[in-house]
């Protein structure tokens, strides 16, 4: 069974489409930011041993967030955050994570993103922002 875990420095969600006139017509763009994070992602994946799985194979993606403890938390609650007694409620959304986490690693790590049956996206306080992205086939 293939499976593959990597690490990505920066916590980001997909940002919703742009849009602008020109010359009366309106252009939907994705956002610079978002498409620098994936190519971010992508880059990392593959500096980090990624490959690419068979185009028939169902797969599952769990990514495990972390995000940086606010600097004025008081030295208890810091305690609290780091034992996964408190966790983030804040932004980026879940579903946001995994959509650009998936998105960058489409055509990169699969042929299609079609190809993942199971998601999961869980979020913790760490000392920095970063994610671990965890890549395995779904077997019977």
């Amino acid at each position: 069974m293939k499976r593959i875990t990597f690490s990505i420095s920066g916590v980001m969600g997909k940002q919703r489409p742009k849009a602008h006139i020109v010359k009366g017509h309106p252009v939907i763009y994705t956002p610079k930011e978002t498409k620098a994070f994936e190519n971010h992602v992508a880059t990392e994946y593959m500096a980090q041993g990624g490959f690419k799985f068979d185009a028939d194979l169902p797969l599952r993606i769990a990514i495990r967030v972390f995000q940086a403890i606010p600097k004025a938390t008081s030295k208890a609650k810091r305690l609290k955050m780091l034992a996964n007694d408190i966790r983030p409620t804040k932004k980026p959304d879940p579903d946001n994570i995994g959509k650009i986490v998936m998105d960058a690693l489409n055509g990169v790590a699969y042929e299609d993103d079609r190809q993942v049956v199971e998601m999961n996206v869980t979020k913790f306080y760490g000392t920095e922002d970063q994610m671990e992205v965890t890549i395995r086939e779904v077997t019977q």
